[in-house]
């Protein structure tokens, strides 16, 4: 047996995320939910700046 294990874990991967979001494009944001990870991210940084 070959270790092959990078392929299958692109490939479950690559199962997965149609099952989970059909309609959406793979690899593609909408607008609220870039401004979603914006906010996310300036609140993670301003906790860190806290600390």
């Amino acid at each position: 047996m070959q270790d092959s294990r990078k392929p299958t874990a692109t490939k479950s991967a690559r199962v997965k995320m149609p099952k989970e979001a059909p309609t959406q494009k793979p690899y593609r944001m909408t607008r609220s939910e870039i401004s979603e990870l914006r906010q996310k991210s300036v609140k993670a940084i301003e906790y860190l700046m806290k600390q």
